[in-house]
Protein backbone atom coordinates (compact mmCIF):
# COMPACT_ATOMS: atom_id res chain seq x y z
CA UNK A 1 0.00 0.00 0.00
CA UNK A 2 2.76 2.16 -0.35
CA UNK A 3 2.32 5.67 -1.44
CA UNK A 4 3.85 8.42 -3.23
CA UNK A 5 5.01 10.54 -0.41
CA UNK A 6 8.39 12.78 0.12
CA UNK A 7 9.32 11.34 2.96
CA UNK A 8 8.80 8.03 4.19
CA UNK A 9 5.94 7.97 7.10
CA UNK A 10 6.05 4.61 8.79
CA UNK A 11 3.04 3.73 10.49
CA UNK A 12 3.52 0.87 13.73
CA UNK A 13 0.74 -0.90 15.28
CA UNK A 14 2.25 -2.40 18.01
CA UNK A 15 -0.04 -5.28 19.25
CA UNK A 16 1.44 -7.51 21.77
CA UNK A 17 -0.49 -10.99 22.28
CA UNK A 18 0.08 -11.44 26.06
CA UNK A 19 -1.98 -8.82 27.24
CA UNK A 20 -3.42 -8.71 30.87
CA UNK A 21 -6.29 -6.56 31.93
CA UNK A 22 -8.01 -7.66 28.61
CA UNK A 23 -7.19 -10.77 27.82
CA UNK A 24 -6.40 -11.08 24.25
CA UNK A 25 -7.01 -7.18 24.19
CA UNK A 26 -5.59 -6.52 20.21
CA UNK A 27 -8.62 -9.15 19.17
CA UNK A 28 -11.21 -8.35 21.42
CA UNK A 29 -14.52 -7.55 19.84
CA UNK A 30 -16.07 -3.83 20.42
CA UNK A 31 -18.73 -3.74 17.91
CA UNK A 32 -18.34 -7.20 16.62
CA UNK A 33 -14.97 -6.08 15.36
CA UNK A 34 -11.78 -6.65 16.67
CA UNK A 35 -9.68 -3.81 17.90
CA UNK A 36 -7.16 -4.80 15.69
CA UNK A 37 -9.12 -3.78 13.17
CA UNK A 38 -10.00 -0.44 13.82
CA UNK A 39 -6.67 0.48 13.57
CA UNK A 40 -5.59 -1.20 10.38
CA UNK A 41 -8.41 0.11 8.53
CA UNK A 42 -7.85 3.46 9.48
CA UNK A 43 -4.56 3.73 8.66
CA UNK A 44 -4.59 2.24 5.69
CA UNK A 45 -7.20 5.23 4.61
CA UNK A 46 -4.62 7.77 5.72
CA UNK A 47 -3.69 9.78 3.12
CA UNK A 48 0.24 10.26 4.40
CA UNK A 49 1.45 7.30 5.99
CA UNK A 50 3.74 5.58 3.66
CA UNK A 51 3.56 1.89 5.11
CA UNK A 52 1.33 0.24 7.94
CA UNK A 53 3.12 -2.38 10.22
CA UNK A 54 1.97 -4.09 13.15
CA UNK A 55 4.84 -5.23 15.53
CA UNK A 56 3.34 -8.33 17.35
CA UNK A 57 5.34 -11.48 18.97
CA UNK A 58 2.01 -13.51 18.18
CA UNK A 59 1.31 -15.99 15.46
CA UNK A 60 -2.29 -15.46 15.76
CA UNK A 61 -2.43 -11.71 15.75
CA UNK A 62 0.17 -11.39 13.05
CA UNK A 63 -1.99 -13.69 11.00
CA UNK A 64 -5.04 -11.67 11.12
CA UNK A 65 -2.81 -8.46 10.60
CA UNK A 66 -1.84 -10.14 7.66
CA UNK A 67 -5.33 -10.71 6.54
CA UNK A 68 -6.79 -7.17 7.07
CA UNK A 69 -4.11 -5.70 4.88
CA UNK A 70 -1.51 -4.61 7.15
CA UNK A 71 2.26 -5.52 6.78
CA UNK A 72 4.29 -7.91 9.86
CA UNK A 73 7.88 -8.04 7.98
CA UNK A 74 9.19 -9.31 11.08
CA UNK A 75 8.24 -11.11 14.54
CA UNK A 76 8.75 -9.19 17.38
CA UNK A 77 11.24 -10.86 20.15
CA UNK A 78 9.00 -12.01 23.13
CA UNK A 79 11.80 -9.30 25.67
CA UNK A 80 10.35 -6.86 24.12
CA UNK A 81 6.83 -8.06 24.16
CA UNK A 82 6.44 -8.15 28.25
CA UNK A 83 4.21 -6.20 31.00
CA UNK A 84 6.81 -4.50 31.96
CA UNK A 85 8.50 -3.71 27.94
CA UNK A 86 8.30 0.07 27.53
CA UNK A 87 7.52 1.54 24.08
CA UNK A 88 10.56 3.12 22.80
CA UNK A 89 12.46 -0.36 22.61
CA UNK A 90 10.01 -1.58 20.79
CA UNK A 91 9.44 1.49 18.23
CA UNK A 92 13.75 1.50 17.65
CA UNK A 93 13.45 -2.63 16.78
CA UNK A 94 10.33 -1.74 14.46
CA UNK A 95 12.33 1.15 12.58
CA UNK A 96 15.33 -1.12 12.39
CA UNK A 97 13.61 -4.42 10.91
CA UNK A 98 10.83 -2.19 8.63
CA UNK A 99 14.26 -0.32 7.01
CA UNK A 100 15.62 -3.59 6.35
CA UNK A 101 12.31 -5.12 4.93
CA UNK A 102 11.54 -1.59 2.38
CA UNK A 103 15.07 -1.13 1.55
CA UNK A 104 14.51 2.07 2.25
CA UNK A 105 15.24 5.03 5.44
CA UNK A 106 12.58 5.77 7.86
CA UNK A 107 11.46 9.46 7.58
CA UNK A 108 8.84 9.43 10.26
CA UNK A 109 7.50 7.26 12.85
CA UNK A 110 3.39 7.52 13.42
CA UNK A 111 2.48 4.92 16.65
CA UNK A 112 -0.72 4.15 16.30
CA UNK A 113 -2.17 2.14 19.66
CA UNK A 114 -4.82 -0.20 19.16
CA UNK A 115 -6.15 0.76 22.44
CA UNK A 116 -7.86 3.73 20.43
CA UNK A 117 -10.90 2.61 18.57
CA UNK A 118 -12.43 5.84 17.80
CA UNK A 119 -8.90 7.27 16.49
CA UNK A 120 -9.79 8.25 12.38
CA UNK A 121 -7.86 8.59 9.44
CA UNK A 122 -8.29 12.33 9.55
CA UNK A 123 -6.34 12.43 12.89
CA UNK A 124 -3.52 10.16 11.99
CA UNK A 125 -3.30 12.93 8.67
CA UNK A 126 -4.02 16.06 10.70
CA UNK A 127 -1.12 14.89 13.43
CA UNK A 128 1.08 14.27 10.41
CA UNK A 129 0.59 17.49 8.62
CA UNK A 130 1.86 19.63 11.82
CA UNK A 131 5.07 17.30 11.70
CA UNK A 132 5.98 18.18 8.76
CA UNK A 133 5.57 21.70 9.03
CA UNK A 134 8.92 20.93 10.86
CA UNK A 135 10.80 23.00 13.13
CA UNK A 136 9.71 20.16 15.76
CA UNK A 137 10.80 16.92 17.24
CA UNK A 138 7.37 15.55 17.16
CA UNK A 139 3.45 15.57 17.86
CA UNK A 140 1.92 13.72 20.53
CA UNK A 141 -2.51 13.73 20.46
CA UNK A 142 -3.75 14.95 23.69
CA UNK A 143 -7.35 16.13 24.98
CA UNK A 144 -8.28 18.28 27.24
CA UNK A 145 -7.80 17.55 31.46
CA UNK A 146 -10.96 17.78 33.22
CA UNK A 147 -8.97 19.62 36.08
CA UNK A 148 -5.76 21.43 37.01
CA UNK A 149 -2.83 19.99 38.80
CA UNK A 150 -3.42 22.29 41.68
CA UNK A 151 -7.01 20.19 42.51
CA UNK A 152 -5.28 17.09 42.75
CA UNK A 153 -3.89 14.74 45.24
CA UNK A 154 -1.10 12.54 46.25
CA UNK A 155 -1.04 10.50 49.31
CA UNK A 156 2.17 10.69 51.73
CA UNK A 157 2.41 9.07 54.68
CA UNK A 158 -1.12 7.71 54.48
CA UNK A 159 -2.15 11.13 54.22
CA UNK A 160 -3.30 13.24 51.09
CA UNK A 161 -1.86 16.82 50.18
CA UNK A 162 -2.35 18.50 47.05
CA UNK A 163 -0.21 17.73 44.56
CA UNK A 164 0.70 21.58 44.38
CA UNK A 165 0.57 24.59 46.66
CA UNK A 166 -1.84 27.20 45.71
CA UNK A 167 -3.91 29.86 46.47
CA UNK A 168 -7.20 28.77 46.11
CA UNK A 169 -9.47 31.82 47.25
CA UNK A 170 -9.59 33.14 43.68
CA UNK A 171 -9.86 30.00 42.27
CA UNK A 172 -13.40 29.50 39.67
CA UNK A 173 -13.97 26.28 37.19
CA UNK A 174 -14.31 29.10 34.48
CA UNK A 175 -10.72 30.41 34.97
CA UNK A 176 -8.82 27.17 34.44
CA UNK A 177 -6.14 27.29 32.25
CA UNK A 178 -5.90 25.33 29.24
CA UNK A 179 -4.03 21.68 30.60
CA UNK A 180 -3.67 18.98 28.33
CA UNK A 181 -3.48 15.28 29.07
CA UNK A 182 -1.74 12.84 26.88
CA UNK A 183 -4.54 10.26 25.09
CA UNK A 184 -2.56 8.15 23.70
CA UNK A 185 -4.45 8.00 19.99
CA UNK A 186 -1.68 9.29 17.78
CA UNK A 187 2.15 9.90 18.33
CA UNK A 188 4.62 11.08 15.39
CA UNK A 189 8.32 11.42 15.64
CA UNK A 190 10.87 11.95 13.42
CA UNK A 191 13.60 8.73 13.17
CA UNK A 192 16.46 10.63 14.43
CA UNK A 193 14.11 11.21 18.14
CA UNK A 194 13.21 7.65 18.46
CA UNK A 195 16.69 6.39 17.54
CA UNK A 196 18.38 8.53 19.90
CA UNK A 197 15.93 8.74 22.80
CA UNK A 198 17.24 6.92 25.89
CA UNK A 199 13.96 7.35 27.93
CA UNK A 200 10.19 8.31 27.86
CA UNK A 201 11.30 11.91 26.86
CA UNK A 202 11.23 11.75 23.19
CA UNK A 203 12.64 15.67 22.36
CA UNK A 204 12.34 18.78 23.64
CA UNK A 205 9.96 20.52 20.91
CA UNK A 206 6.77 18.61 21.04
CA UNK A 207 3.53 19.53 19.54
CA UNK A 208 0.04 18.99 20.60
CA UNK A 209 -2.40 17.64 18.26
CA UNK A 210 -5.94 18.40 20.37
CA UNK A 211 -8.27 15.43 20.04
CA UNK A 212 -12.22 15.51 21.35
CA UNK A 213 -13.01 13.06 24.28
CA UNK A 214 -15.12 10.09 22.84
CA UNK A 215 -12.16 10.02 19.70
CA UNK A 216 -9.34 10.09 22.65
CA UNK A 217 -11.55 6.69 24.82
CA UNK A 218 -8.66 4.80 25.44
CA UNK A 219 -9.11 0.73 25.53
CA UNK A 220 -7.06 0.11 29.06
CA UNK A 221 -9.88 -2.24 30.91
CA UNK A 222 -13.21 -4.35 30.86
CA UNK A 223 -15.00 -1.90 31.83
CA UNK A 224 -13.68 0.82 28.56
CA UNK A 225 -14.84 -1.90 26.41
CA UNK A 226 -17.59 -1.68 27.86
CA UNK A 227 -18.12 2.27 27.54
CA UNK A 228 -17.04 1.88 24.11
CA UNK A 229 -19.45 -0.32 22.80
CA UNK A 230 -22.16 2.40 24.76
CA UNK A 231 -20.98 5.04 22.90
CA UNK A 232 -20.82 2.84 19.57
CA UNK A 233 -24.62 1.76 20.33
CA UNK A 234 -25.47 5.48 20.46
CA UNK A 235 -23.91 6.51 17.06
CA UNK A 236 -21.78 8.82 18.91
CA UNK A 237 -18.19 7.58 17.80
CA UNK A 238 -19.36 8.92 13.95
CA UNK A 239 -16.94 12.07 14.55
CA UNK A 240 -16.23 12.20 10.60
Amino acid sequence: MSKKTEKFVLGIIPARGASKRIRGKALALLGGKKLLSYAIEEAKKSKLLSEVIVSTESSEIALEAKKLGALVPFKRPKELALDETPMLPVLKQAVIESEKFFSKKVDAVVLLQLTSPFRKARHIDEAVRIFLKGGIEGVVSVSRAKTEPKWMLKKKSGVLEFYEKNDFSASRKQDMKEFFELNGAVYVFSRETVMNSKGYAWGKRIAAYEMDKISSIDIDEPIDLEIANALLRAGLNEND
